[in-house]
């Protein structure tokens, strides 16, 4: 179970922001249980491009073993 923080938003804008400033970027990976939250995913975070923050990935899961596959996918393409 997930509950939505400030410190994930803090986190999230710091990552887009160093790619913006011409820093090191860093890798952010942020994956949520579709309809988990009546309200849906939070607008800051579902407005966050690929054009605008590269090393920003969003993806989203149905369930425990969707989640797993799609965690299982994204790690195997890092190396």
């Amino acid at each position: 179970m997930s509950i939505p923080s400030l410190g994930t938003g803090i986190e999230t804008a710091h990552e887009y922001l160093r790619f913006n400033m011409g820093l090191v970027c860093i890798l952010v990976f942020v994956f949520y249980e579709k309809e988990f939250w009546s309200n849906k995913l939070l607008t800051m975070i579902a407005g966050i491009s690929p054009e605008a923050a590269p090393h920003f990935f969003l993806k989203e899961y149905e369930d425990f073993d969707d989640g797993k596959k799609i965690l299982d996918e994204f790690l195997c393409n890092l190396r």
